[in-house]
């Protein structure tokens, strides 16, 4: 069976940027230049400058490298189940693990590489351009429904595990636009608890109604929002297909695989993130926590901001970072093992939050990618001229 048009339409628009990423990096070593690029027929000549601001961004963090002296491997084998409660917990893991000792907030494009070279983030500000933010933010009235279906609830203030949806997280201004709420997307995915190659996939409940049930209008509302951000899923996937090739890869064959099954084959063909699920999260500020529950050590999350404000954070405290979490800002990094919060915020905000869900891409016939190894986004030995060319720098 041929692949929809909404992931066919992504493989065209992931390879075109990868080839725009290895072009700009030629260009910054001492290799033959590549040649610029053809823009293919099915990409529209304003998304293809898109699509190249995603790979020059990503340029510009390659080649802005920092360092902690330890092996993410190491460090998530130290975690066990810590979901970041056990402030004596953090404390000795920071002791094993030093953070960096940088206490400005941080806007420019760079990676944090550990001492095997993988990338354990991928800081991206400005990766959209203003008019696409604008586009989404106009969108977030389709998903009104959906977001007001999932309000905040009573406060836990004292929960560590439980926090997501208390009241006091949330902006209390009654009239925003984005709303305050939540909605979780999957066009596929386990049930918590149910994760065995013998456990039933469903499409996610904000999403869509159980087989022979008709949709309600919050769920109306989410695919609404899913159509209407068809090129918003294809810039978020670009990233990861440059950033983390595997994922990218294995993701795409499991949204390939879930395309062909007739439960779920009308939610792949608007379906354009190259992840098994995605959050919505409007006008709530975070507290330091791990998803444990998603993702793992070898994927990327990808969390991008829109709105809030030059005062809003992005803070990682075991890599001892704090980012300028602007609008437009895209972090890749892997939130079940770093430790992560934002900030309260000035004004109206929305946060995508893009992961995996390892049991869905192995139920779906695909693998677990290799740890994120910035040597897997480049051609052979470019990685390793771009590292000396950095120490030269130093």
């Amino acid at each position: 069976m041929a692949a929809p048009e909404s992931l066919r339409l992504l493989d065209l628009c992931a390879e075109y940027s990868v080839d725009c990423y290895l072009k700009g990096m030629s260009a910054r070593l001492p290799v033959d230049a590549l040649p610029t690029p053809v823009v293919p027929d099915d990409i529209p000549s304003a998304f293809s400058g898109e699509l190249r601001v995603v790979a020059q961004r990503i340029i510009e963090a390659a080649s802005n490298r920092v360092r902690v002296h330890w092996s993410a491997k190491t460090y998530s084998a130290g975690l066990g189940t810590q979901s970041g409660g056990d402030d004596e917990f953090e404390d000795t893991l920071r002791a094993r693990f030093p953070p960096l000792d940088m206490p400005t907030p941080l806007d420019s494009p760079f990676t944090v590489v550990d001492v095997d070279d993988d990338v354990v983030l991928w800081s991206l500000p400005d990766m959209l351009l203003p008019e696409r933010q604008a586009a989404i933010a106009t969108s977030m009235g389709l998903a009104a429904d959906s977001i007001a279906a999932h309000p905040p609830g009573p406060d836990n203030p004292g929960s560590k595990s439980r926090w997501r949806n208390s009241n006091y997280l949330y902006a209390q201004n009654s009239n925003l636009s984005f709303g305050r709420g939540m909605m979780t997307l999957s066009p596929g995915w386990l049930a918590q608890g149910n994760q065995g190659l013998n456990s039933t996939l469903h499409v996610s409940s904000d999403l869509g109604a159980p087989p022979g049930r008709q949709d309600n209008a919050a769920q109306a509302s989410a695919q609404t929002w899913v159509a209407a951000n068809m090129e918003t899923g294809i810039l978020l996937s670009v990233a990861l297909a440059i950033t983390h090739p595997a994922q990218y890869r294995e993701t795409r064959k499991a949204l390939g695989y879930l395309a062909t099954l007739p439960d779920f084959a009308r939610h792949m063909e608007t379906w354009t993130f190259a992840f098994n699920v995605v959050t919505l999260i409007c006008n709530r500020r975070t507290p330091a926590h791990r998803d444990r529950a998603s993702g793992g050590r070898d994927f990327y999350d990808l969390l991008l901001t829109l709105g809030g404000g030059p005062r809003t954070m992005l803070t990682l405290p075991g890599l001892g970072i704090r980012i300028r979490y602007d609008s437009g800002t895209v972090a890749l990094f892997s939130g079940h093992d770093h430790l992560h919060e934002v900030s309260s915020f000035l004004e109206e905000r929305v946060c995508i939050a893009c992961y995996a869900r390892p049991a869905a891409i192995t139920w779906l016939n695909a693998n677990h990618p290799p740890p994120p190894a910035g040597r897997l986004t480049l051609p052979e030995g470019w990685w390793d001229l771009l590292c000396r060319g950095d120490e030269d720098n130093e």
